[in-house]
Formats: C-alpha cells, sequence, structure tokens
C-alpha cells in the first residue's frame, strides 16, 4: 500500500523532477519564485474549525465550521543581497500567490478543495461560477489508519464537478491520487491564465468499483502551455478530493498543502561588527481563502 512503499522506497532529489532545489515558493504564472532557502518554518491556523453553537433553549453544541485560514512563520538566515530582494518582493506583491512548502511538494500541492472562489461544475469553458456548497460531505472513509473526508455529488447540480484551480510550474513531474467509488472518470485539466486548454485532459483515470478504493496515476510531466491544473470528477457515486505531489515516489495520505497566501510582517536584523554577514530575516505568509 502508498504507506509502505513511501517507507521502502527514499524520496527522490528535486531535482530530478524539474526543480532544480528545494525550497518554499510562491508561484504566479507558472513561473515559481524562491522565498526561502533552509528555513525554519512553523505552520498553524488562527482559529478552531469548530465553533460552539446555543440553540434557541439554551442548549450548547459544537458545529463543525470549516477549515480556518492557516500562517506559516519563517525564519532564517540569509545574505543581504537575497534579503533586499525579498524585501522588494514584499513591497511589490499586489495579489494573492500560489504557495508551495517542501512539505506541499513531497505530499499534496493541491489547493484546498472546499474554499476559495473558483469551485464550479458544469462542462469546462461552459459553466458558471457556483459556491462550495455543491460539494455535499457525506463521511470519512479509512485508507492505511488514514481518515479522510469523502464527497457526493447532488444530482441536481449535475453529474460533473470541478475543484479549485493550483498553480503548478511547468516541467515538473507530477502523480496524483484519489479514492473513489462508482463508474466514471477523474480528469486533470491544464489552464493558461484564465483560459482551459480544451483539447483534452492532461490526465483521464477511468473510476470502476462498488466501494471506495485508492488509484494512483502514473507520473506526468506539466506541459510548458500550463499554468494551472483543475481536478475534475464524473459520474461518480462518492470521492476524495485529488492529493497531488511533485515526484515519482507515493507519499502517505495527506491534507492539501497548497495555498493561497500573500507574504506580510517582513523584518531583518544585523550585527554590524560580526564576521558573520548573514542577515537574521524573518516572515509570515498568511493564507487568504
Amino acid at each position: 500500500m502508498a504507506s509502505k512503499d513511501f517507507q521502502a522506497t527514499p524520496v527522490e532529489r528535486f531535482n530530478q523532477d524539474g526543480l532544480a532545489y528545494d525550497a518554499t515558493f510562491m508561484i504566479e504564472g507558472g513561473k515559481a519564485f524562491p522565498i526561502a532557502f533552509g528555513e525554519s518554518i512553523t505552520q498553524q491556523e488562527d482559529q478552531s474549525n469548530v465553533a460552539f453553537f446555543t440553540s434557541a433553549r439554551g442548549r450548547r453544541s459544537v458545529a463543525f465550521r470549516g477549515k480556518a485560514p492557516r500562517s506559516w512563520s519563517v525564519s532564517m538566515n540569509m545574505p543581504w543581497d537575497y534579503t533586499s530582494m525579498l524585501a522588494m518582493y514584499v513591497e511589490s506583491q499586489r495579489t494573492p500567490r500560489f504557495l508551495m512548502t517542501p512539505l506541499a511538494r513531497r505530499n499534496n500541492i493541491m489547493a484546498p478543495a472546499t474554499e476559495g472562489p473558483t469551485l464550479w461544475v458544469g462542462t469546462v469553458g461552459d459553466s458558471p461560477n457556483k459556491s462550495f456548497g455543491t460539494l455535499v460531505e457525506n463521511y470519512f472513509t479509512s485508507s492505511d489508519g488514514y481518515y479522510i473526508p469523502t464527497y457526493w455529488v447532488d444530482p441536481a447540480v449535475g453529474d460533473a464537478i470541478y475543484g479549485n484551480e493550483t498553480w503548478v510550474i511547468p516541467g515538473t513531474t507530477v502523480r496524483f491520487r484519489v479514492l473513489a467509488r462508482g463508474k466514471g472518470t477523474v480528469r486533470l485539466w491544464g489552464k493558461n491564465g484564465s483560459s482551459f486548454i480544451t483539447d483534452a485532459p492532461l490526465v483521464t483515470m477511468h473510476i470502476d468499483s462498488t466501494e471506495m478504493k485508492e488509484y494512483i496515476s502514473s507520473p506526468i510531466t506539466i506541459p510548458q502551455n500550463v499554468q494551472a491544473v483543475v481536478d475534475a470528477y464524473h459520474q461518480l457515486i462518492e470521492f476524495s478530493p485529488m492529493q497531488m505531489w511533485i515526484g515519482t515516489h507515493i507519499p502517505p495520505v495527506s491534507p492539501r498543502l497548497g495555498a493561497w497566501a500573500v507574504v506580510k510582517d517582513f523584518g531583518y536584523s544585523h550585527e554590524v561588527f560580526v564576521q558573520n554577514k548573514l542577515i537574521k530575516s524573518s516572515f509570515t505568509i498568511s493564507e487568504v481563502w
């Protein structure tokens, strides 16, 4: 199974997969901008994903509110040239960019499945945007000891649903897995800017099982004209949103680790008379949806 494969086979060096080095990236338009090397990074959630609810009769219960925005605290030592470059990047950012940490690259680079502005249903290139309310959470399924939320599509909104777009880096080698049941397909569509590349999906995976089953793709290379990917599920009874990673290995099951984020609270300090010319820098990365 996946977890055994991961334990038995070491993860490849990532420069074999289209990336020259391991770093935390911000991605825009298919181009990756490294914002931290060899960093110490701490992830946290701003709030709990459950909230207390008090009924009119005074009965108090816990309600699921959804995943709260995440933040990453980064600290590192780096040369002044890189410090000043990062400072200019922070000052010039105008829109959120897609965040990919080394952990995300190894496990699951996809954007959150039920959050964000781009989740929609219908057919590629011919559908209005819909809210994530069209995804109906069913229950949790177990895979090698991991419990994963699963969803089904309300028949009233059609037999296909598309996920949030995830920005990617052309030339990288990726694989993906889904857990699903039904007799249908899972597809990975490419986008360039705001337009779908509609000739054909990058990958079509056929699903045919009456019980939840794990399906893992062969390695594929992101084409040079693809800046983002969108996951699509057609005629399935139930599915768990796609997990995708960079590399040819098979990692353990992981939550979606990619995020649309901004860099803020950038600061640095240095000691003038110290031989070591590295600058102590720190900043926060905040998820925006």
